[in-house]
């Protein structure tokens, strides 16, 4: 199974052909712990440490897990 994060969009990539790749910053790990610091990733480009290409795999309203967007935007 692939390890599974919750991050927030944010900037949307500049290349119209790869829209679906943004730059995200994950807020939380793969068990679900937030994250010290947000991590910034380009899903445009391959982990540097797995060599794997991260993707969304599902949207979901931010204000079911008690997310504040503007908390990830300005930090």
């Amino acid at each position: 199974m692939t390890d599974v994060a919750i991050g927030v969009v944010a900037q949307v990539n500049s290349d119209l052909s790869l829209l679906h790749r943004p730059t995200i910053r994950l807020i939380s790990d793969p068990q679900g712990q937030p994250l010290p610091r947000p991590r910034t990733v380009d899903l445009s480009t391959a982990d540097p440490t797995t060599g794997q290409v991260r993707k969304i795999i599902k949207t979901t309203d931010p204000q079911r897990y008690g997310i504040r967007v503007s908390d990830y935007l300005l930090a």
